[in-house]
This record gives structure tokens, C-alpha cells and sequence, in this order.
């Protein structure tokens, strides 16, 4: 507000002569005229001033808040604020985990718009979709399905991992995706639900993808393998119908892998009619089950079929969770003692952080990440 020469010594006058008249003892001052309407004049400009400083100010926004700031400070991501800026090489790189496994799929990892692979299905009611080989080419699921290898590789120390229970978990399952290096292998878990989805996700990041078999564990019926498990007491009927269900609960996967022994391996009549429906369909087969029957062994020769059954190594046994380093260590001398190594692990947060670790520090020690489908393809030279 602006206040002119004239008014502010007419302002001045008066407030000299109230000031005169405020001295007098007998507070008549308060009576008098010029007093109270220089008083009213004085309070009207003063009032004005304010009113127009809370206008001004609210214009302004709001002043700076230590809370305000840090919310509005929070770092974003450097794609999203400069996508075509430089790194500075004179600044120094921090992330939350110095790993050397962060990205999602080599560049050379074929991409497959979506999965299945178009004449590798079955739709077989009551089961779903079911793998089989294609019939203008022969294409296998296995080959279709298959992460790629270079050849040049083959005869370094080859470490499988295989990360289980993949798609049980939705968080389990999506924070291995784009952290843990593409050459991990996933397992979908028998129980888990909406695999498609997961199936495609896990190929958008360039994991290979297997499907784990449920089958009658050695501690069978303390131990539930779950409605759809493969039963040594159980009819054939009944055990063809129970992996028509597995087989159709996935799709995208190169094979089926068993996480455990179990008395069906093991059986000659059981694990011969498991080999002849699994390698008819084109997949894989490998087993954590060095006293499974050789029936297994002898019609993957003859059906030229991948099949694989030896010890694993499971790095993050609940029983002995203080020793996966002991467990690394015996992956690596394994993996340089017979060519390769096949070690199994659950999503557990601790499991997921060991394991990124231990992976980051393989290519220093001359050991080479491989698909297990490299292992499955060789396994009838490797298996017992």
C-alpha cells in the first residue's frame, strides 16, 4: 500500500497531538475529538498494512520445509532424469549392493514375443496344454525352450544354478528378475499358479525354465508331495493322469527336473513309464537322484533324449543355514573336480543375497555359468 506525502503528515499531526494529549493526568484525552479520530485513522492504515503483507504472502507459497525438502530430494533414477546424459567419470558410482550381476538378458538371448512356441502344445482336456514335439519339423520343447551357450565354453568348469519354487511367491519369484544373472535357471513349483505370466516374464530377463516334478519323496506319507505327485503304490491310471496334470500346470519350460530322490526314480517299472511319456513329448530330464534306475539312463540313449540324474548341491538347506559357504565351496571343487555342478536353492531373502554374492565372484575363479540344459544334453556321458 502506498501512502502519500500529504496524508502521512496529516497522520503525523495527529498522532503528535494525541501523544500531547496522552500526557495529560486526567485521561480527558480520551474524550477528545481530534484524539480518537487520529486513533480511528492511524488503526485503519495500520490494519490495511497488515492485510496487504497476508495477501503478498500468500501468493508466495508456503516457506521451506526441512520435511518438504527431503521428500522433494529423494534421488530418481538417472534414466528417467537425463536419458541420453554421459556417466561422469569423476564421480563416484555408489549402488545399495556391490555386485557384479545387475542386468537382465545378454544381448545375444534370443526374445520370444510370447510362450508356448506356436505347434509345441497339446490341448489335452481335462489337463491343459500339454508340450509335444512339433510335427512339421520335429522341434523339440527342449530345443525351442533352451537358453543359448557358446560352444567355445564347453570345456571350462559348468555351475547350474537353478533357483526352485519359482512362481509360488509372486515377491519371491519377481525379485530375482533383472538381479540374478540370466544364466540362473528357474523351476516353477508344482503348486504355483498363473505360470504362464511367469513363463513369460522369466524369458523376457532370459532364464531358462524348467518344471520341477513332484513325485513320492523317500519320508512318503509323513512327507505330502502334494494331489498330483507320482505314487510308487499308485496305479498306472492314476500316475499318467497325476503328470498329464504337472506337464499341463506350465508352459515355456525345456524339461522336468526332480529336487530330491524319491523311490519312483528308482523303481525299474515306474521310472520306465515316467521316460516314456516325458521323452516322447520332446523334454528334458534331470534328476537329483543317484539311485535312479537305469531304465532312465538306457531310453534316453535310445530315444536321443537329455537326461541327467547325479547329486546336487543345495546351498541353503534350513537345517544348516550357517553353512553355505560350505556349500559354495563344494560347488566350485566339484565343478573343477568332474567338469560341472548342479546347485539348487530357494528364494529366501538370506538364499537370494549369498548366492547374487557368490555368483559375482565365479568369473574370477575361471568358473563359467551354464543352463542346465548344457549339463542335460550332456548327461548320458555324465550320469552314473
Amino acid at each position: 500500500m502506498i501512502v502519500s506525502a500529504a496524508t502521512f503528515q496529516n497522520i503525523k499531526q495527529r498522532a503528535m497531538a494525541a501523544s500531547r494529549a496522552a500526557l495529560r493526568p486526567d485521561l480527558a484525552f480520551l474524550k477528545d475529538g481530534e484524539f480518537r479520530a487520529g486513533l480511528r485513522h492511524g488503526l485503519s492504515i495500520v490494519g490495511g498494512g497488515v492485510l496487504g503483507l497476508c495477501i503478498w504472502a500468500a501468493f508466495q507459497g508456503p516457506a521451506p520445509s526441512p520435511y518438504l525438502d527431503y521428500v522433494v530430494r529423494v534421488p530418481v533414477p538417472v534414466a528417467e532424469q537425463h536419458p541420453a546424459a554421459e556417466p561422469d567419470e569423476h564421480k563416484q558410482q555408489t549402488t545399495p549392493e556391490a555386485v557384479t550381476y545387475t542386468d537382465h538378458r545378454p544381448d545375444n538371448a534370443p526374445h520370444k514375443a510370447t510362450v508356448p512356441t506356436p505347434g509345441l502344445i497339446e490341448a489335452k482336456a481335462p489337463y491343459g496344454d500339454l508340450p509335444m514335439v512339433r510335427a512339421s519339423d520335429k522341434l523339440r520343447p527342449f530345443d525351442a525352450y533352451r537358453q543359448p551357450f557358446p560352444a567355445d565354453q564347453l570345456n571350462k568348469p559348468l555351475i547350474a544354478v537353478v533357483m526352485l519354487d519359482y512362481g509360488l511367491s509372486a515377491e519371491a519369484s519377481g525379485s530375482i528378475l533383472g538381479v540374478m544373472p540370466p544364466e540362473v535357471n528357474v523351476a516353477i513349483a508344482p503348486a504355483a499358479q498363473g505360470t504362464k505370466d511367469w513363463s513369460q516374464k522369466a524369458f523376457d530377463h532370459g532364464h531358462e525354465i524348467w518344471l520341477e516334478l513332484a513325485a513320492e519323496p523317500a519320508t512318503y506319507p509323513a512327507a505330502d508331495p502334494g494331489a498330483n505327485a507320482l505314487l510308487t503304490s499308485a496305479p498306472v491310471e492314476r500316475n499318467q493322469a497325476a503328470l498329464y496334470r504337472q506337464l499341463g500346470n506350465a508352459v515355456g519350460y525345456a524339461g522336468l527336473i526332480g529336487r530330491e530322490s524319491s523311490p519312483y526314480y528308482a523303481s525299474g517299472a515306474d521310472a520306465d513309464f515316467m521316460a516314456g511319456l516325458v521323452y516322447e513329448r520332446g523334454l528334458g530330464l534331470v534328476l537329483n537322484a543317484p539311485d535312479a534306475a537305469t531304465i532312465l539312463k538306457n531310453e534316453a540313449m535310445r530315444t536321443k533324449s537329455p537326461y541327467y540324474a547325479g547329486a546336487m548341491i543345495v546351498l541353503d538347506n534350513p537345517l544348516q543355514r550357517d553353512a553355505m559357504g560350505a556349500a559354495f565351496a563344494r560347488v566350485e571343487t566339484t565343478a573343477r573336480d568332474k567338469g560341472f555342478a548342479i546347485a539348487l536353492f530357494r528364494p529366501s531373502g538370506l538364499a537370494r543375497k549369498e548366492v547374487l554374492d557368490w555368483l559375482s565372484t565365479l568369473k574370477t575363479k575361471d568358473l563359467t555359468l551354464a543352463p542346465l540344459s548344457v549339463i542335460a544334453e550332456r548327461g548320458i556321458g555324465l550320469a552314473p
